[in-house]
Order: structure tokens, then C-alpha cells, then sequence
């Protein structure tokens, strides 16, 4: 292969490479923009849905008429907000209570049901039910040192034992700010304490107690004084009739204990990652928003936006339905009815690129990797055409010095032995001069027959004209011819059998393999060809040959350098060879024992 051929088979491996390299960047920006987009869409509809379910929810939130909020308030803010308190932040108010509440920095825990007492207790006294508080970080934060801190940390980071154990937080002792003129119905925790659990514990009674912390503040202080007041005042009075209403615990005073079901867990992220500025809250401080109902998408960046949703609301269901049919809906309850209507504000943040990420890294590598593939099999498939068209361009040239080569000299001898017969006199030279002359001439004939023979078998058009006829008798026949014109014996052991083949061009492979092994066999030895259990070969001593020379014998005109004195045209076993191909049969080359053996089966 030259220069120039290299040159031109680079530009071809390079243009394959870049464009399966753009068709690949093409795919993958496609399914990026497609997965971006679709997620961006998903996210929207999810935004419009959690909003509308904040809204919804609201309908559930007390406003008392002194415009006191109960415990749900957060509770109920909290079951639409994410892990991520950055991801969900809502605000409820009423301006005319001058009422704001928000569930930044604030976890909601299910505590289990108690019958409350206030200030006294009868048989026929209302009971209540306790579902759960709201637990404010910097209460918490601010309600304990920093060596305490730092303990629990340590416990909540330790990784779980060989036998899945691991510590949680819970809040042993607390108390509900129910009595002081803000009522935010506030958890106050009192006494934390790590539980030593594992996932089969449901229950804090299954749990092991390992250690607990007591907290101390100002309304720490304040409610253990209501308390010791509370429980003084439960003395004054006796319940006569207990029932299955006092099966529950009796809650006096404010504080509370845990019980033997809820673990009033304070989870990991909330205790370590808690107390974060809110990016959403930060974001609504510094966005003025009007009062009308509106919602809105508002972009950050290229990749994130914020949802918000701003609905009126008013939280004592529907007027109507708090009046009997026939009732008159008074002005004052009008009024009420307006004063306790609140508005809900809702911010969400979304990041499709980073939801989608995942996606989008395994489909890009899944794509990158079935283009890597397709292109490596475009380059593979060009390259063997490229090195066979190389191979066969060198055939080419090879073909031509070695019919020059061939015919250059019978040319020569019938050119100089035309002058000498023009030039003698004597019959029986110039006969001589003659016989050499037709002797070239039908060599000559000969090695064109043959290369148009091969050109024929090489041509897409070529192929088998396949006919049953009797092996044996071919090959006896054959035989025979060659054994009255050559010193050589040619021995024959064939079964008597009929195969399926083009009988002219198989004719053409038994003479080709004769003649070869007539012209390259040892003197005075015999040529064997058999014909056995449908395997044909052809055997003669001969000088020892490489495996490198066994290879080369099958390429059109190539001949061994010792055998170059020997007469011949060299494409006789390429066209046995081609022949063979042709009928789809593999010949088997092989010396052992002096013998050279070419086989091959029939059918």
C-alpha cells in the first residue's frame, strides 16, 4: 500500500469517525432536551397538585375567635412539605388576627391520645383528644448545651451493629403550650432520650432506653410551674365513675410523657441538618406578592424553577353548612366569617436537571456506548474492505509481473528462434526451430486459456452447474490419459459412488491437481488419489515445504523458487481453489512423511 492509498484510507476512517461521532452528539442532545423537558412538565403538574393539596388541607386548620390557631396548623403544613425543607415552604395568615404561621425549621410528631385536664375534673368533663405537635428547631436547639449536642450527634452518626440496632432521638418528656397567651400549641421538649431500635420495633416499649437529657429554658421553667399548680388543683377534686373514657392517660397540666406506642422521634436530618436559613423563606421575604389569587412560575436559573400559589381560604368550612335549613345568616356571622379567612402562600422548589441527572447519565452512556459499538463495526467493515481491495490491487500487480514475467519468455525464444530458422538451410533443424516455436505458442495458449478461465471463476456471475456423476470412473479415466503420457504411475482407490457436482469445472480441479503433482513429485515415485468416504486427496513425495510455502502455493501465480525451473503457468491451484469456493468446499493442504497432501470432502 503506497502513500497516496494510506493517505486516502486515513480521510475515509476520519470522516467515518466524525460523523458517528456527530450522529451521536445529535442522539444524546435529543434525549437530553426530550428527558429535561418531559421532567420539566412532570414537575409543573406536581407543583399545581401539592399546592391545590395545601389548599385543600387548609379547610382543616381551627381559627379559634380570638384568633388562636390549634396544634394541626404546622401538622397540616407539614404533610405536603419534603425531606428537603427547602424543596416545600407555606404560610398561612389572617390579618385580621395579625396571625402568621409557617412550617419552616418546624417537624411535625404524632404523639399518642390523652384525656386533658385544665383546671378541674368531673365524670361529665369534655375529653379531647391530643394527635400531635409541632416541634420548633430553635426551641429545641436553644434548649440544650453544646456538650449535649455534640453526645447526641455522636449517637445518631454511629453506624447500626452487625445486628441492625441503631440509636434514634425521641422526646421522653414535653409540654404544650396551650396555656400561655400565645397558644401556639407548641411542643416544649422537656427530657430527650436515645433508644437503642432496629426495624422490627414498632413500638417505643420494644425499644431499649440507653440514655436521657434533660433540657433547660425559660418556658421550660414556666410550664414545670403550671404543672406543680395543675397537679396541686387535680388533688381538690374526685372522679366518682371511671369508665372506659379514663382508659386513656390523663393528661394534668402541660407536660407530658411519652407513652408506650409513639417513639415521639426526632429524626436525624431535622436534628443535625435543622435550623438552615430557608431558601424558600429568605425567597419570599425579598418577593413582594400581591393579594390577588394567582399562579405563577418564576425562573431562578436555566435549570430550576419556584412554583408559586397564593389561594384565599377560610378554614371553617363552608357558611352554610353550620346553619339548619331556614336559618337567617346574620351580618355579625358574616363578618366573623371574613375575619377568619386566611390566605395561603406556597413556594416549591423543582430542579429538573438535577432529578433527571441519573436518567440522563445512564441514557447518554447507554447511547455513547451503542455508537462506540456501531461505529468500531462501520470502521471494522471498512477496513477489511479497504485492506481487501489493497490485497487485491497487490494481486493485481502481481498477476501482471508474472504473466509478463511468463510470457516474456516463450516470446523470446520464438523470437529468436524465428531468426535462426530464417537464417538455416538444413530440414532437420529448421523442423527443430519449429517444434520449439509451437511449443511456446501452445504454452502461451495455454496460460491465456487458464487466466481466462480464472477470470471467469472470480466474476460474481460464476457458479455451480451441480449434476450426479460416478466419481470412480471419472478419476479412472483421468488416470489413464495422464498414465500414457508421463513416466509417473498414478494409482487410483475410489469408492463407487455418485456425487453432486459442476462435472466440467470438478474435471478441471482433478487435471489441475494431477498435472501439479506430475510436475512437483519426486523422481520414480507414485502419485496417489483416493476417493474415500466421500473425502478425495491427492498425495506425491516431493522436496519438504514450510507451512509459510503451503500457504503461498494457493496464491495465483506464485511459485516455490526451487520449482521455478519446473514448467508451468502458476494459477492452476488458484483455480482449483476458486473452483472449490464455488461449490463451497475447503481444501486441506498438509505435508507429513514427505508427502504432500491436498484434500478435500464431496458429497
Amino acid at each position: 500500500m503506497n502513500k497516496k492509498q494510506k493517505k486516502e484510507n486515513r480521510k475515509i476512517l476520519i470522516s467515518i469517525v466524525a460523523i458517528v461521532l456527530l450522529i451521536c452528539l445529535l442522539a444524546m442532545g435529543t434525549f437530553s432536551y426530550l428527558t429535561y423537558n418531559s421532567t420539566k412538565e412532570i414537575d409543573k403538574y406536581q407543583a399545581e397538585l401539592k399546592a391545590n393539596n395545601i389548599i385543600d388541607n387548609a379547610n382543616y386548620i381551627d381559627i379559634t375567635n380570638f384568633g388562636e390557631v390549634n396544634s394541626f396548623v404546622v401538622g397540616n403544613l407539614h404533610n405536603y412539605s419534603d425531606t428537603d425543607e427547602n424543596s416545600t415552604y407555606v404560610i398561612l395568615k389572617n390579618d385580621y388576627y395579625n396571625l402568621s404561621v409557617d412550617n419552616a425549621n418546624k417537624l411535625y410528631i404524632k404523639t399518642e391520645s390523652y384525656y386533658t385536664s385544665l383546671d378541674y375534673f368531673t365524670a361529665d368533663s369534655t375529653v379531647t383528644y391530643n394527635y400531635g405537635n409541632y416541634l420548633d428547631y430553635f426551641t429545641l436547639r436553644n434548649s440544650m448545651t453544646d456538650e449535649q449536642y455534640n453526645k447526641i450527634c455522636d449517637y445518631l452518626n454511629t453506624e447500626p451493629d452487625e445486628n441492625g440496632n441503631y440509636y434514634i432521638l425521641s422526646v421522653n418528656q414535653y409540654a404544650i403550650d396551650i396555656f400561655s397567651e400565645a397558644s401556639s400549641e407548641e411542643m416544649i421538649p422537656i427530657r430527650l432520650e436515645i433508644l437503642l431500635t432496629n426495624e422490627n420495633n414498632v413500638w417505643y416499649a420494644q425499644d431499649k432506653h440507653i440514655e436521657y437529657f434533660d433540657l433547660s429554658s425559660e418556658k421550660i421553667s414556666k410550664m414545670k410551674e403550671l404543672q406543680k399548680e395543675e397537679e396541686e388543683n387535680y388533688k381538690k377534686y374526685q372522679i366518682e365513675n371511671e369508665d372506659d373514657l379514663y382508659s386513656l392517660p390523663v393528661q394534668i397540666g402541660p407536660i407530658l410523657s411519652v407513652g408506650k406506642m409513639s417513639k415521639n422521634e426526632v429524626t436525624k436530618d431535622f436534628f443535625i441538618n435543622g435550623g438552615k436559613e430557608n431558601e424558600l423563606k429568605k425567597f419570599s421575604e425579598s418577593n413582594s406578592l400581591d393579594d390577588e389569587n394567582y399562579k405563577t412560575y418564576i425562573p431562578q436559573d436555566n435549570f430550576s424553577f419556584i412554583y408559586t400559589q397564593i389561594e384565599y381560604t377560610n378554614p371553617n368550612y363552608v357558611l352554610a353548612s353550620n346553619y339548619y335549613e331556614g336559618e337567617v345568616i346574620t351580618e355579625n356571622d358574616l363578618t366573623a366569617y371574613e375575619q377568619k379567612k386566611c390566605k395561603i402562600i406556597s413556594y416549591q422548589k423543582y430542579e429538573p436537571l438535577k432529578e433527571s441527572m441519573p436518567t440522563l447519565i445512564i441514557g447518554n452512556c447507554i447511547i455513547l456506548v451503542f455508537f462506540i459499538v456501531i461505529g468500531t463495526m462501520l470502521i471494522l467493515i471498512v477496513w477489511k474492505n479497504i485492506t481487501g481491495r489493497a490485497i487485491r490491487e497487490q494481486q493485481r500487480i502481481a498477476m501482471t509481473n508474472a504473466v509478463a514475467h511468463n510470457l516474456k519468455t516463450p516470446l523470446c525464444v520464438i523470437n529468436g528462434f524465428s531468426e535462426n530458422l530464417r537464417e538455416e538451410d538444413g530440414y532437420l533443424t529448421k523442423q527443430h526451430y519449429i517444434d520449439v516455436i509451437q511449443q511456446q505458442a501452445g504454452d502461451m495458449d495455454a496460460l491465456v486459456h487458464k487466466m481466462l478461465n480464472f477470470s471467469k471463476l472470480e466474476s460474481d456471475s460464476a457458479k455451480a452447474n451441480k449434476q450426479l456423476f460416478n466419481i470412480k470412473t471419472e478419476l479412472e479415466t483421468l488416470a489413464e490419459r495422464y498414465n500414457s503420457i508421463t513416466d509417473k504411475n498414478i494409482i487410483i482407490t475410489a469408492d463407487n459412488t455418485d456425487v453432486s457436482a459442476d462435472k466440467a469445472l470438478m474435471e478441471l480441479v482433478f487435471e489441475n491437481l494431477i498435472e501439479n503433482a506430475i510436475r512437483y513429485s519426486s523422481n520414480n515415485s507414485d502419485i496417489e488419489i483416493s476417493f474415500i468416504n466421500h473425502t478425495f486427496s491427492v498425495s506425491n513425495e516431493c522436496d519438504t515445504i514450510s507451512k509459510k510455502d503451503i500457504k503461498k502455493m494457493w496464491k495465483p501465480y506464485c511459485r516455490l523458487p526451487r520449482n521455478e525451473e519446473v514448467r508451468g503457468t502458476g494459477i492452476g491451484l488458484s483455480i482449483v481453489r476458486q473452483i472449490l469456493k464455488i461449490h463451497k468446499i475447503k481444501p486441506c493442504t498438509e505435508y507429513t512423511n514427505g508427502k504432500l497432501i491436498i484434500s478435500f470432502e464431496m458429497k
